[in-house]
């Protein structure tokens, strides 16, 4: 079963921060317009929640939603909001070829599965076609629960034979565990973007060679364990004059292998009110101040960190 038909996209307060965090960084990437030469690929559901401000808030008019559901066709065409989204049916490692890979691509494969072989090929066919100044970014479910018996064992051998080539040397069972996925998977997605662009700069001279660099890694529970990967792909040229901008020093980057947890603080309306009149501080003094330390410390310190992309839920009555 599709997850729009299990979870509602717009209710769920840490997918709504990761994608005003994707919004925000594209934002200073790429300025208030990109360009006509800039598209936008993503796994929209029928909610397209992404798409609206990729839109409104980027000016992309070029958008392809990519949908395997084709049963769905008709309620996708009436959930689509914009005339310029662009419907493309099928998995996306069939649609993905199909498309103009000659300009730059801002890629979000959201998927909703746990962990699957395809996803490396969509991560090879990306990074062998993706050009200077696209960004990737990618989500899935972290956990491997198919990888753990009902006795609670780990079937590393079942986890190395579906990912043949892709398991690093050396982990043990306790790695497919809800506690060390997530660090698995991250270390799998990392390296198959670095063997591609080890692979394309073979070709390339040494200036037009290109890197991924990482700005985004998140992780999140709305229902289900979710990680998210992104970065931008750059010129190695470039990249020490890009590592000084401004925007690899927002609070919700992540450079390294450390996630940003987006587990939402729970506290009162009345608290985030409250906190609210104190922000924006820095994380040393926001913990400091003395009329807000009834609030617990790990909730004040996840509020902290999010608190402008942090969403507001009303219901209204008839």
């Amino acid at each position: 079963m599709a997850s729009y038909n299990i979870f509602n996209y717009n209710y769920r307060p840490a997918k709504s921060i990761e994608r005003k965090l994707f919004v925000e960084l594209l934002k200073e990437i790429y300025g208030i317009s990109p360009g006509n030469d800039c598209s936008y690929i993503g796994l929209g559901s029928v909610f397209f929640s992404d798409f609206k401000m990729i839109h409104k808030e980027l000016g992309i008019n070029n958008l392809v939603n990519i949908e395997k559901n084709k049963t769905d066709k008709k309620r996708f065409e009436f959930n689509k909001p914009f005339s310029c989204i662009k419907l493309e049916w099928g998995d996306t490692t069939d649609v993905l070829p199909t498309l103009d890979w000659k300009s730059r691509k801002i890629i979000w494969l959201d998927y909703d599965q746990s962990l699957q072989s395809f996803m490396f090929d969509d991560i090879d066919f990306v990074f062998t076609n993706a050009i200077e100044g696209s960004f990737y970014f990618m989500s899935c479910n972290s956990g491997l629960n198919r990888y753990t018996s009902q006795d609670g064992n780990h079937k590393l051998n079942q986890f190395e034979n579906d990912f043949d080539g892709l398991v690093p040397n050396g982990i043990k069972k306790e790695s497919l565990s809800k506690n060390q996925s997530v660090n698995l998977i991250y270390e799998m997605i990392k390296k198959r973007i670095e063997h591609n662009l080890d692979l394309k700069n073979v070709t390339l001279i040494e200036k037009e060679k290109l890197l991924f660099h990482q700005m985004l890694y998140i992780t999140y529970q709305d229902g289900a364990p979710m990680i998210s990967i992104g970065g931008y792909i750059m010129k190695k040229s470039n990249h020490k004059i890009f590592l000084k901008k401004r925007i690899n020093k927002f609070l919700f980057v992540r450079l390294d292998d450390k996630p940003l947890d987006l587990i939402s603080p729970i506290v009162t309306t009345q608290e985030l009110d409250l906190m609210n009149n104190y922000l924006p501080k820095s994380k040393k003094q926001f913990l400091n101040i003395k009329k807000i330390d009834f609030i617990p410390i790990k909730d004040r310190t996840k509020y902290q960190s999010t608190y402008r992309y942090f969403p507001n839920f009303v219901e209204i009555r008839d």
